[in-house]
């Protein structure tokens, strides 16, 4: 704590009072707290929120599908939930691309509803499916508050907000097919007067700011019980006839009162993970809502639920492993790229130096310039390119993976032989094994496919476009001066030598 906030000895003890009076002793998050607690622009929070939004909803997503024995071309309407960050095309367009739900599935992203906008999402998912018999609604909730994590900021909001807050996802699926689960009977919404500076975020050039009034829970339990009450008279039911109730972990206060003579049976689910769980533990423990997964909790008194909070400093650093590298995957892709590209090219230059002693003849010198301009201008533009959307698609990625394949093949065919320049030694016979039993220029279609492959893995089909028809002229440039080069070589049968 003295490391991340620079404090007097007795605002540091005030502070850690706070921390350990939370009760929960557990939470997660997607970057090690070293990363969470360093100073970022806005414009790297918001890639890191796109990022992992994406990666964990869908996540979220396929376990939920799975789970519910469906598919994405089975649901008829997406709902994605999340307060922690802003992205537009939102969640649900991603989703839609990367999980092949139909083009014609419908949208609705809730994205300033704050703590109140899963249960919302359920309400809005119930409705759809009543009003469209025989249709399906995806719910898929991502809340990442680690990133509005405020250095800087000594407020007892800004303190209370990280002890509470959790990264997480989780996802459901609301239907009107035959499926064990739960069943939604009613729902309804009260906004409370005069609430507006209650709860919220405030955006700044340093990101979000939490707001977060110390008049919350008097707001809530002057009529927590009176709005329960109401809510259950309208569906002919008491607090008597509940058997659980499921809250929202709002600290140590947080109570719903189960009347006298109330067989109240409430499951302590939550009361280590904090606000937002991570996706694993979401959908692992999908089942906890059945009820005969509910400790029985019998007596006559009143029963106080009480659902805990935040997570002790002490734990931090031993989070469960949500957390992941800094490193992206798009920045470690292009990096095996860039050290592969440079490996070659300290090999291709022994070679280089080896064959000029045998005598070999350059050929088309001129053109070798451009052609390393064009690749480096190419893997620089695909960098770039993925600063601003660093998701990977996995179809292309395979593809370029079997591309290195061929490319390995075909170096290792060529062995002492294989240049990045056009040299031929005079005299010395045509390679006939490998690729090129089958084809006279292997290397340069798998050059054309790399091209064009390496842009699409990260969605660039513009850079995809436009460098594959540079590369395309340049390629024809190459073979031209190849086979010239070639023209006077001896290709005898069986040849295994270059």
């Amino acid at each position: 704590m003295r490391r991340v906030f620079d404090v007097g000895e007795r605002r540091l003890d005030a502070m850690m009072t706070v921390i350990d009076n939370a009760q929960v002793h557990q939470r997660h998050s997607i970057f090690p707290v070293e990363y969470i607690v360093t100073p970022r622009s806005l414009e790297q929070l918001s890639l890191e929120y796109k990022e992992h939004a994406i990666r964990l909803g869908c996540e979220a997503a396929e376990r939920c599908l799975a789970n519910a024995g469906m598919k994405p071309s089975d649901i008829d309407m997406i709902i994605t939930v999340s307060c922690t960050g802003f992205m537009i095309p939102s969640l649900d367009a991603h989703l839609i691309e990367l999980m092949g739900f139909r083009a014609n599935v419908r949208r609705l992203p809730l994205t300033e509803l704050g703590c109140a906008a899963g249960a919302m999402a359920l309400a809005r998912a119930t409705e759809f499916v009543r009003a469209s018999p025989g249709t399906s609604a995806l719910i898929v909730a991502v809340e990442l508050p680690t990133l509005t994590f405020q250095r800087g900021d000594l407020s007892q909001a800004n303190l209370i907000s990280s002890v509470l807050f959790g990264d997480g996802a989780a996802a459901a699926v609301v239907t009107d097919r035959p499926m064990a689960g739960p069943r939604i009977v009613s729902s309804d919404t009260y906004t409370f007067p005069a609430s507006l500076d209650a709860m919220g975020f405030d955006l700044r050039d340093s990101g979000f700011h939490i707001v977060l009034s110390k008049d919350v829970p008097q707001m809530i339990r002057e009529k927590i019980r009176m709005l329960v009450d109401a809510f259950l008279q309208s569906c002919g039911l008491t607090r008597e006839d509940l058997s659980a109730f499921l809250l929202h972990p709002g600290g140590s206060e947080t109570a719903v009162v189960c009347g006298a003579g109330a067989r109240a049976r409430a499951r302590r689910h939550a009361v280590v993970m904090g606000r937002a769980r991570r996706v694993r533990q979401s959908v692992e423990r999908d089942d906890s809502l059945h009820p005969s997964r509910l400790p029985d909790y019998t007596n006559d008194e009143p029963r106080r639920v009480r659902i805990g909070r935040g997570i002790r400093s002490r734990i931090q650093r031993g989070a469960p492993a949500a957390a992941v590298g800094v490193m992206t995957p798009a920045a470690m892709i292009l990096l095996f790229v860039a050290a592969q590209r440079g490996l070659e090219l300290m090999y291709a230059a022994r070679n280089t130096a080896r064959l000029r002693q045998r005598g070999a003849v350059e050929f088309g010198r001129g053109h070798y310039p451009v052609m390393v301009v064009l690749h480096a201008a190419w893997l620089l533009s695909i960098a770039a390119g993925t600063m601003r959307d660093p998701i990977v698609r996995l179809f292309p990625l395979m593809i370029f993976a079997a591309l290195q394949s061929l490319r390995i093949w075909v170096i290792a065919t060529l062995g002492p032989f294989w240049t990045t320049r056009v040299l031929s030694v005079p005299g010395d016979p045509l390679v006939r094994r490998g690729p090129y039993r089958y084809m006279r220029h292997p290397n340069y279609l798998i050059v054309i496919g790399e091209i064009g492959a390496l842009p699409l893995v990260f969605g660039q089909v513009a850079n995809a476009l436009i460098f594959s028809a540079i590369n395309l002229v340049l390629i024809a440039w190459r073979v031209r001066i190849e086979n010239a080069a070639l023209a006077g070589r001896v290709r005898t049968p069986g040849s295994d030598i270059a």
